[in-house]
């Protein structure tokens, strides 16, 4: 069985060359001549370090005296043997062979320049003066980053990490201001647009996916951003941005909501956009691309005080020397932090202390009157309706009608 895009090289002392189309496991029925490249391509950053692996084998009477590295280029028609690396002024202070004469014939290249894009293959000589390679050999791919800025989104802004390598296979890393991003692996990110110039603020790397296949490399992450920034207050926007290193249509990405243990559709795109968020809109999020689902995401919206409510028990109709206690109560999130209670007394308003509730024992007649309660978070500070209280004089009528009495006496 002949396998395509592999080619192998076994010449004589003859100058006879035997250029055959297989594949590594056809290479070993080959009287036992074979060169072994694990990876066909690899991409990395420049001035990085490299170790390309590779390991060969030769019949057992054909000892190995000479190993090396070569540039597919640099092997030019009519020459016995292409450049060995080792003695390339451009390379010999930046290669290291990190094999031997028997099986491994790994090889290291440092400060990788853009220049050092080519195809890389491994030859052997034996002491039979036979040649062999195998080819094609390892494609190296040496590139740069550069980030992108695009504003796509009403107030979100997309940075690309742009390099030469195919996507798919690529590992990225995004940085802002020299520490790194968490979470962040695909080519692209979104951030809240504040000042174009913080764009600046950011830097990307990559790291090549080598040994994965595509299905096991598809993954599916979200994007988060919130406008203002901060806090997701009631009132604010929201962009969910689903991203995944699948090539997929618009369509077949789909934004969930979950309702307890089960979980409901609410959009089919990569954007979930919620303006004027609720407290309603609070949830667990999470987005997909056909059978894959990412991370939840916890949308936790804030608001002020609200719904708030003031009760008096036993009653607010009271005789004097009873005791009352008034509770105050408000939905907010984050809870209500501090509750205060007032007293209106004609015109004035009197601050009478703190907490939920409210307690006054031997009450008199100059307790009655409106009471009123504030609660208050970090978002807000909402009032409660006024709440009266009547006290009944115990003595009142008795001094009432006694005045009356030496009144009309007088009068007489």
């Amino acid at each position: 069985m002949l396998h395509r895009g592999i080619e192998m090289f076994l010449e004589t002392a003859g100058n006879v060359c035997l250029v055959i189309l297989l594949s590594l496991a056809d290479a070993q029925s080959q009287n036992g001549w074979i060169v072994q490249y694990p990876l066909q391509s690899i991409c990395i950053m420049t001035g990085n370090s490299v170790d390309i692996p590779c390991w060969y084998q030769n019949p057992s009477k054909q000892k190995v005296y000479r190993t090396f590295w070569y540039r597919y280029k640099d092997w030019m028609p009519g020459d016995k043997d292409p450049k060995d690396l080792a003695y390339d002024p451009e390379y010999r202070d930046r290669v290291e062979y990190l094999g031997d004469k028997n099986h491994s014939c790994a090889f290291r290249i440092k400060q990788l320049k853009r220049e050092d894009s080519d195809e890389y293959r491994f030859r052997f000589i034996t002491y039979w003066d036979e040649r062999y390679t195998v080819a094609p050999g390892v494609t190296l791919s040496v590139t740069d980053t550069q980030v992108a800025a695009k504003q796509e989104l009403e107030f979100a802004l997309a940075l690309t990490c742009n390099t030469d390598c195919p996507h798919g296979n690529v590992m990225y890393t995004w940085f802002k201001n020299g520490h790194q991003l968490q979470g962040e692996y695909l080519d692209n990110i979104y951030i809240h647009i504040q000042n174009k110039e913080d764009t600046k603020k950011y830097s990307c790397a990559f790291q090549d996916r080598k040994g994965s296949s595509l299905q096991e490399s598809i993954y599916v992450i979200y994007t988060m951003i919130v406008n203002p920034l901060g806090e997701i207050v009631e009132g604010n926007s929201v962009i969910l941005i689903c991203r995944s290193n699948a090539t997929a249509s618009e369509n077949n990405y789909k934004w969930y909501k979950k309702n307890g243990i089960h979980a409901h559709e609410t959009k089919s795109s990569k954007t979930l956009i919620i303006k004027d968020i609720k407290p309603e809109h609070s949830g667990h999020y999470f987005c997909g691309i056909w059978s894959i689902t990412s991370t939840e995401v916890y949308i936790n919206v804030q608001y002020a005080p609200k719904s708030i409510s003031v009760i008096a028990f036993p009653s607010v109709d009271l005789k004097e020397r009873d005791s009352v206690t008034m509770t105050c109560g408000a939905k907010a999130n984050p809870e209500v932090k501090r509750y205060t209670w007032f007293k209106k007394n004609g015109e004035e308003i009197i601050e009478l202390g703190s907490g939920n509730n409210y307690t006054i024992t031997n009450i008199t007649s100059k307790d009655s009157g409106p009471y009123y309660c504030s609660g208050q978070n970090r978002h807000g500070t909402i009032n409660s309706k006024f709440l009266s209280v009547n006290v009944q004089c115990e003595y009142c009528e008795f001094f009432f009608f006694k005045k009356i009495t030496v009144e009309l006496h007088f009068i007489m």
